[in-house]
């Protein structure tokens, strides 16, 4: 968590590939994302995040804005010889109404609702991570027909291990799963997913203030991209 009324503008870009044989509508895409965090009393922080996407589809290609992200945090459990550090979290994604794309709007879904928990622990020189989340989207209504989703589950576990004073080097294990969707209250078939992938970062300090990361990330199951590249700083 950030110290108290501390600012850190965080920029990144990621690139996602789908493999076109799948039967999947992406083929792939560019994100880019300005995010703000600013460390708040009571050892809690704030995030607003803001992303734009170039994205090719099988039906042609589209640009545009996403949902704006605002959440909080907050650290409940501080590290100790025998605990580990546990924050909670929760925001909203809501799609920004009236803000100019490349006019159009990439809303990426309806308004939505998340919350998480996220557990460190420390063995120098590895750091253990794990957490568990949770989002719910509002109902869609689509040529009067109203589609609602059930609440998304996701669950990671990891590592982080510092290879000098400057650098360390992490990886994930990403699990998710949402049950089956409906459209007027009657449930679509078929419709559930069971999603996992798997991730390597690496971060570096380049300065007092400026920290580089990179991340690469592959899919094991279900759908989404079938590599996923980012970077940070």
């Amino acid at each position: 968590m950030l110290q108290r009324f501390d600012i850190v503008a965080t920029p990144s870009m990621g690139l996602s590939l789908w493999d076109k044989n799948r039967p999947s509508l992406s083929l792939h895409n560019i994100t880019t994302t300005m995010a703000l965090s600013v460390g708040l009393p009571f050892e809690s922080q704030l995030r607003v995040a803001w992303p734009y996407s170039w994205l090719s589809t099988k039906i042609g290609k589209v640009a545009g804005g996403g949902n704006i992200d605002v959440g909080i945090g907050k650290q409940i459990l501080n590290e100790g010889p025998y605990v580990p550090a546990v924050v909670v979290s929760g925001g909203v994604a809501f799609p920004p109404d009236r803000l100019p794309t490349d006019g159009r709007m990439m809303n990426m879904g309806p308004r939505s609702y998340y919350g998480g928990l996220s557990v460190t622990k420390r063995f120098d020189p590895i750091v253990l991570i794990g957490g568990i989340g949770a989002s719910k989207p509002e109902p869609q209504f689509v040529l009067g027909n109203r589609y609602t989703s059930p609440v998304a589950w996701s669950f990671n576990a990891g590592g982080a291990l510092a290879l000098s004073p400057q650098m360390s080097m992490r990886a994930a294990f990403v699990l998710s799963r949402q049950e089956n969707s409906a459209v007027d209250g009657v449930v679509i078939p078929n419709s559930s997913s069971t999603s996992g992938s798997f991730s390597l970062g690496l971060n570096t300090v380049l300065s007092r203030s400026m920290l580089l990361s990179v991340t690469a990330s592959t899919r094991l199951l279900g759908p989404g991209p079938n590599f996923a590249l980012s970077v940070a700083l």
